[in-house]
């Protein structure tokens, strides 16, 4: 399957709030108030955040509003990962907390069975490869 297909989003395009450095804003993955600290460079840029609340900054990272939770809940850990620019472990994190599975979305589905039609399109007629 070639890598563009790979990330494809199927629920598309995602918009990220129109927040500036500074604002406030609730993070749904933290649980808690969050002050925005900047934006990502990943390919959809997203707000940067950490916990309010604090004299240093704690609990840094992306934040998870509703519009990247409805992403996190449907598209496939590697789409998460190419568009946000975070890592696997990050993004199963995010989808543990919203108490999504491996396989317990419709991106990751349409991955698997992508896997394979690919591998029964490589198999002779006889069976193997």
């Amino acid at each position: 399957m070639a890598r563009l297909n790979k990330v494809k989003l199927l629920f598309g395009p995602y918009k990220p709030p129109p927040l500036k450095r500074g604002d406030r804003a609730y993070c749904l993955f933290r649980g808690a108030p969050v002050v925005v600290t900047g934006c990502t460079d990943a390919p959809i840029p997203w707000p940067l955040c950490h916990l309010a609340g604090y004299r240093r900054p704690c609990g840094r990272g992306i934040l998870v509003d509703d519009e990247l939770a409805r992403a996190i809940c449907h598209e496939s850990v590697t789409a998460v990962k190419y568009w946000w620019g975070v890592s696997r472990n990050t993004a199963g994190r995010w989808r543990g907390a919203f108490g999504i599975g491996r396989t317990d979305n419709e991106g990751t589905h349409r991955l698997v069975l992508g896997a394979i039609q690919v591998n029964m399109d490589t198999r002779g007629d006889d069976g193997r490869v």
